[in-house]
């Protein structure tokens, strides 16, 4: 069974599919969109039809790349502070002083990066 690129009747891309309805859909054995956001079939190529505003709606702004590096460093902490409390209630000094070290380093880099509490 091979695999076919399922667009609406009006060659927009849907899916990559074995199987299509045939009163909605068309299947093409065509090679796959590559690098495009809202493919669709022309009936000899694929092409860009999303507009310059839908692709820019799309990048995450200043503010969302802040939070999400805030919640990429409390999580990476987190999972630091309960590694140095494991090694110390399970007694292996050396990996908990470690892991300890390994956590103050990281508040440190949240603390310059993000002054205030997260």
């Amino acid at each position: 069974m091979k695999i076919l690129r399922i667009t609406d009747k009006q060659g927009n891309f849907l899916r990559d599919d074995f199987s299509y309805d045939e009163a909605t859909e068309i299947g093409l054995d065509v090679e796959p969109a590559q690098g495009f956001y809202k493919p669709k079939w022309d009936g000899e190529m694929w092409v860009e039809v999303a507009t310059q505003e839908y692709i820019d709606s799309l990048k995450p702004t200043n503010e969302e790349i802040r939070v999400m590096r805030q919640e990429q460093y409390k999580l990476r902490s987190d999972s630091m502070y309960l590694a140095w409390r494991k090694y110390e209630n399970i007694g292996e000094t050396e990996k908990a002083l470690t892991a300890k070290q390994m956590w103050l380093d990281e508040i440190e880099k949240i603390n310059l990066e993000f002054p205030y509490p997260l």
